[in-house]
């Protein structure tokens, strides 16, 4: 059995942390769905994962969460579907994609406008693919909380308000 300590664990998983005061749960459940959905969608995506992705049963996105100040911080992992085993590489493999493509879809947003708001995204042009348009409907979802950081292994990706940080 592969022994990882809580350590590495948690650089294994992808964390989501968001401002615990008066959280509606309907965000919460949509956010959670667009999630996994995207997750899925990069993980079919990419060329060391698409084999795991492409058939049924999928892995499954399996969540933990914490409270820490004023932060309810998720961190998500794939398990294999039978027997609930932590699919670490998996997981990893997943996760390092999904935060390339979120960044590079981030960094290609148009900038904001002279009033401070994002100038909107043409609603009937064409995404050029389903991960794209994936990212898209994540990036509405996260913007509708006060603040919503996603990390994994030190990279950081902070929404809040209007304001964005990549690091």
């Amino acid at each position: 059995m592969n022994k990882v300590n809580q350590k590495q664990k948690g650089l294994l998983g992808l964390e989501i942390a968001l401002r615990s005061e008066h959280l509606p749960v309907s965000y919460v459940s949509s956010l959670l769905r667009v999630l996994q959905a995207t997750l899925r969608e990069v993980g079919k995506d990419n060329d060391e994962t698409r084999a795991v992705f492409s058939n049924q049963p999928w892995p499954s996105l399996v969540m933990s969460s914490r409270v820490t100040n004023d932060e309810w911080i998720l961190q998500l992992m794939f398990t294999e579907p039978q027997t609930a085993t932590p699919m670490y590489e998996v997981s990893s493999q997943t996760f390092e994609a999904f935060l390339e493509h979120f960044r590079q879809f981030l960094k290609n947003l148009p900038q904001p406008g002279l009033w401070g708001k994002s100038m909107a995204i043409a609603p009937n042009e064409p995404y050029e693919s389903e991960v794209i348009r994936r990212m898209d409907g994540l990036r509405q979802e996260l913007r509708r909380f006060t603040r919503a950081i996603v990390s994994f292994r030190g990279q950081i990706i902070a929404i809040e308000g209007d304001q964005l940080q990549i690091d």
